[in-house]
C-alpha cells in the first residue's frame, strides 16, 4: 500500500513509482522512518524560468528545474534535459534512481537532474545557446565538482554541454569538473567508447555467471544509437555473434553474425538500418522470437515477451511480464555505462593526473565484484536481480546517513 506522502502524487507519476520501490526496499530491510522519510524527498530544488527573444524577435520564457535528491555519499551527478512532455515528478524520479545507481556501483556521487521545458527540435541553434547559458548562469552558484555536476541526457549533443561550461567563466578546475559529457578539446572523453567496454565487460561477466562464453554467444540488439553501435562493435571485436539488430526501422538478421561494421556505415548512409543488403530483412516482433542467448534493449522498451534467457536494460527497460525462466539485468546494473563515463570525465577533470586508461584498467575488477555482489545476495534473499540492486544500494545510502 503507497504511504500518505505517495498518495499526494498522481497514480501515473514516476515518482510514485519510485517512492513505491524505495518503500519496498525499507520494508525488506527494516530501515528506520527518518530514513525512509528523508530519501522519500529531494534534497534541493531550484526553479528559474529563463526569459530569450526568439529567432522570429518575440520574446519567449522557457521553464527551468534543477533538483538535488540526496548529497549523503558525495556531490550530484546527473543529466540536463531539454523537454516539454518531462514533469517536475520525472526529474526527482530520474534523481533519485541516480542516488541508487552511483550507490549501488560504490562511487562517491548522488542522483540529480536537470530540466529546460523546451523541445530541442523546435529550437534554433542560437535559440538553444542562449537557453542553455542562461539555465547554468543562473544555477551556476549551486553547481560544482564537490556539490552538483552536470552531464549531458542520453540522446544530447557535446555542443550543449560545451556552452554549459562556457556559461562557467573561464576553464579552471572547478568550471571544468562541473560539466562532463565535453568535446574531447575541451577536456571531454569518449563517452560511447566508455561506455561500451562498460557494457561489455558487464555481459562477460553475466553471461560467464549463465554457463556461457562470451565468445560465441547470439546476441539480438534493439535500438542503434550511437552507443548501442559501439556496444555492438566492442561484442563483435571480443567474438560475440550480433545475430540480430532492429530500431524504429526494422531490422536485419544473419545467423552465423552481422557484420556490425559494415552495418553501421549501411545506417549512416541512409539513415535507416533495414534494406542492408545480404541480410534477412526482421520485424521488432520477429527479433524477440529469435533463439539467442541475450536479447540488449538499448534504446526501445520491451512490451511483449522475447525468446531469450536473458534480457539486458542497457537504456530501455521492461515494461512487460516476461516467463519465470527469463533473467533481466536490471537498469541499475545494466546502464550505467554513461554514468560511468562520465566519472572518468569528472574524476580526470577534478583531480588530475587521471585519464580513460586509468579508470579502464580497474573498472573490469570493479564490474566483476559489484556482479557478483548483487548476484549472491539476489541468490542468498530469494529475490530477483533487480530486488537485489535497489535494496543494496539504498542499505549504502542509509549507512551513510546514519554515520552522517
Amino acid at each position: 500500500m503507497a504511504s500518505a506522502v505517495s498518495e499526494l502524487i498522481a497514480d501515473d507519476s514516476p515518482e510514485l513509482e519510485a517512492v513505491q520501490q524505495l518503500e519496498q526496499a525499507a520494508r525488506f530491510l527494516d530501515l528506520e522512518k527518518w530514513i525512509v522519510q528523508r530519501l522519500r524527498h529531494c534534497e534541493r530544488e531550484i526553479q528559474l524560468y529563463s526569459q530569450f527573444i526568439s529567432d522570429d524577435g518575440q520574446p519567449r520564457i522557457a521553464r527551468g528545474l534543477r533538483v538535488q535528491h540526496s548529497s549523503m555519499r558525495g556531490p550530484g551527478m546527473g543529466p540536463l534535459l531539454f523537454s516539454k512532455q518531462l514533469s517536475t515528478a520525472d526529474i526527482h524520479a530520474i534523481a533519485m534512481n541516480l542516488t541508487w545507481q552511483w550507490a549501488l556501483w560504490k562511487l562517491p556521487l548522488s542522483g540529480s537532474a536537470g530540466l529546460i521545458s523546451a523541445d530541442l527540435d523546435e529550437l534554433s541553434e542560437r535559440e538553444a545557446r542562449l537557453l542553455t547559458r542562461s539555465y547554468v548562469t543562473e544555477i551556476a552558484s549551486a553547481l560544482g565538482s564537490q556539490s552538483d555536476v552536470i552531464v549531458p541526457a542520453r540522446d544530447s549533443h557535446q555542443q550543449i554541454m560545451a556552452w554549459a561550461m562556457a556559461a562557467l567563466g573561464p576553464s579552471e578546475s572547478r568550471s571544468m569538473a562541473s560539466v562532463v559529457g565535453k568535446p574531447i578539446s575541451m577536456g571531454g572523453v569518449d563517452r560511447a567508447g566508455l561506455a561500451a567496454r562498460f557494457l561489455r565487460t558487464l555481459f562477460g561477466v553475466a553471461m560467464k555467471q549463465f554457463g556461457v562464453s562470451a565468445k560465441g554467444a547470439r546476441v539480438a540488439v534493439i535500438g542503434f544509437d550511437e552507443t548501442a553501435r559501439r556496444v555492438a562493435l566492442e561484442l563483435e571485436r571480443t567474438g560475440t555473434r550480433v545475430v540480430a539488430i532492429a530500431d524504429h526501422s526494422g531490422g536485419v538478421s544473419e545467423a552465423s553474425g552481422l557484420n556490425v561494421g559494415l552495418l553501421i556505415q549501411h545506417a549512416e548512409k541512409e539513415q535507416v538500418l533495414f534494406g542492408y543488403p545480404g541480410a534477412t530483412q526482421i520485424s521488432i516482433d520477429g527479433l524477440l522470437q529469435l533463439e539467442c542467448d541475450a536479447l540488449l534493449l538499448c534504446s526501445e522498451d520491451l512490451h511483449q515477451p522475447a525468446a531469450p534467457r536473458v534480457v539486458i536494460e542497457a537504456g530501455a527497460r521492461v515494461s512487460c511480464e516476461l516467463p519465470p525462466k527469463t533473467t533481466v539485468i536490471p537498469s541499475l546494473l545494466a546502464d550505467f555505462g554513461l554514468q560511468f563515463a562520465s566519472f572518468c570525465e569528472w574524476r580526470k577533470n577534478s583531480w588530475g593526473g587521471f585519464s580513460e586508461m586509468d579508470s579502464l584498467r580497474g573498472m573490469p575488477v570493479h564490474v566483476r565484484n559489484v556482479w557478483h555482489e548483487v548476484w549472491e545476495y539476489a541468490q542468498r534473499h530469494e529475490l530477483h536481480l533487480k530486488q537485489a540492486a535497489l535494496a543494496l544500494a539504498v542499505s549504502r545510502v542509509a549507512e551513510a546517513m546514519r554515520m552522517g
